[in-house]
């Protein structure tokens, strides 16, 4: 998860160093033992002074104060009641935490000392506190702090622990997960979508026959055994769409089907044909929840919705621009009321118009009409993938990455785009989120299908085609490394 370098200093006395508090009812007098500052001997607050030349912001990073050494009960094995001072929010990937100034408060001791031993486990160096508040953690294995009270009668040791991440946080690694995972010199198109806690990779062949096999969502590296989808008509596979557990999709011959499995499919027929499925409306407190979808009513394409599956109500002509097919899969984003937003969305990047020309507009519903977002910065393509991401977890799903499609001229590229408000505008991920854009290791690739897996933060690519237009068995993912950190708060 994301960093939160706001960490409170939690702490409290140490019973092991308390007197108890004690009274003799007996006969009405009493007696007490009162700790006093001079036989304490705990800190109460530990951090350490800025230091461009260590990091930025140094003395941002919060340290907890574990009295008991319960963070790390192996650690705190070595000596008797000792506690552990630590960093939660750990220092950036590359720091080197040599000479730090530490900053102490406590309230009264007579002597403070830091000791330092080699990978061996031997003192190797001692720093008396009053003669020197700077330490240097990175040169040695461990570091412990031994502290004795004003009037000498108590001690108490802590271990220190400067933590620092051993790799880079705000970056997205990019790299291959699977390649090659079987021959595709015969497949024409393909598709990936999840259905449950698993994703299903469909395939088309030359021959009409079309084929699902699945994996489980934390492994895309292993698929299972390819079967054949049973059918009276085969499904469109780029308009293939998980709702509510059923899958659905237009049939070749305009049929709308259904699949509860991914192998075997259903036909409804209608009067209007199916062309295309726009993705689910989430219900407000104007409308129940209903699926969008593109039929056509003679020669003319109309928008359609259903709210149980099975029942259709056509609606208004798609205008003239209005992409009917190889769009982006559907986005769709709840309402939140308490944002001043009380209408929920559905998003469509890319596609192709009825005449056959790719557009770059985002198309978005609110329920009732559809409004159309152009772009300045994004090329007309067919089948982009658009992945919700997070970067930080208090604003989930607030980064979306779209990995281009296809472009008018047949070219793919391995570069991605970001947007920040839900696809309204689109940009290079290069030109403000370089750290996020280090894409070199993939190869550039269109028409994929883009999962995500909300528990680990990856985005997973399946399939595709490359720059010859060669379909892939490839499957490609990235995944920001701060996401994976406990946060901290």
């Amino acid at each position: 998860m994301t960093i939160n370098t706001k960490i409170s200093t939690v702490f409290c006395c140490a019973l092991a160093l308390c007197l108890t508090l004690t009274s003799c009812l007996g006969n009405g007098s009493s007696a007490e033992n009162v700790v006093t500052d001079m036989q304490n001997a705990t800190i109460t607050s530990f951090s350490l002074a800025n230091n461009k030349e260590v990091c930025a912001n140094l003395s941002s990073y919060g340290f907890t104060i574990d009295n008991f050494g319960k963070s790390d009960p192996e650690l705190a094995r070595r000596i008797p009641n000792a506690g552990i001072i630590f960093n939660a929010d750990s220092l950036p990937a590359g720091t080197v935490p040599d000479s730090l100034k530490v900053e102490l408060k406590y309230k009264s001791l007579s002597k403070i000392e830091f000791k330092q031993f080699n990978e061996a486990g031997n003192l190797s160096k001692t720093t008396n506190y009053a003669d020197s508040q700077y330490i240097s953690f990175g040169k040695y294995p461990t570091t412990r702090l031994d502290l004795v009270s004003a009037d000498g009668q108590y001690m108490k040791t802590y271990f220190v622990k400067v933590n620092v991440h051993k790799i880079i946080g705000d970056t997205v690694r990019w790299q291959n997960l699977a390649t090659n995972l079987w021959a595709t010199t015969n497949v024409v198109d393909q598709t990936a979508q999840t259905l449950g806690n698993e994703m299903l990779w469909f395939k088309q062949y030359i021959s009409g026959v079309t084929t699902v096999c699945k994996a489980d969502i934390d492994n895309p590296k292993v698929w299972g055994e390819e079967c054949d989808i049973e059918a009276s008509d085969m499904p469109v596979l780029s308009t293939i769409y998980d709702w509510n557990g059923t899958l659905y999709a237009a049939g070749k011959d305009g049929a709308i089907m259904t699949s509860t499995d991914g192998k075997s499919w259903t036909t409804t027929s209608s009067s209007a044909k199916m062309v295309g499925i726009l993705g689910v409306q989430y219900a407000t407190k104007n409308y129940k929840e209903h699926l969008h979808a593109i039929v056509t009513d003679g020669s003319i394409y109309r928008f359609a919705k259903t709210y149980d599956g099975q029942n259709w109500e056509m609606g208004e002509a798609c205008p003239d621009n209005f992409p009917v097919r190889n769009f982006s899969h559907p986005v769709s984003d709840y309402a939140k009321p308490h944002a001043g937003n009380v209408t929920s969305r559905v998003y469509i990047v890319g596609g192709e118009t009825a005449n056959g020309k790719k557009t770059s507009s985002t198309w978005s519903c609110d329920g009732q009409t559809w409004a159309e977002f152009k772009q300045n910065f994004l090329p007309a393509m067919s089948r982009p993938t658009i992945i919700q991401y997070t970067l930080d977890t208090d604003a989930p799903k607030s980064f979306w990455i779209l990995w281009p499609g296809v472009m008018a001229d047949g070219k793919v590229s391995n570069k991605p785009y970001f947007s920040e408000n839900k696809g309204v505008t689109w940009k290079p991920m290069q030109k403000e989120f370089s750290k996020y854009a280090v894409t070199k290791s993939i190869a550039p690739m269109g028409a994929t299908s883009g999962i995500m897996n909300a528990k680990n933060y990856w985005m997973y690519f399946i399939g595709g085609v490359d720059s010859e237009g060669k379909q892939m068995a490839n499957v490609f993912g990235g995944q920001l490394t701060s996401l994976i950190f406990e946060k901290i708060k």
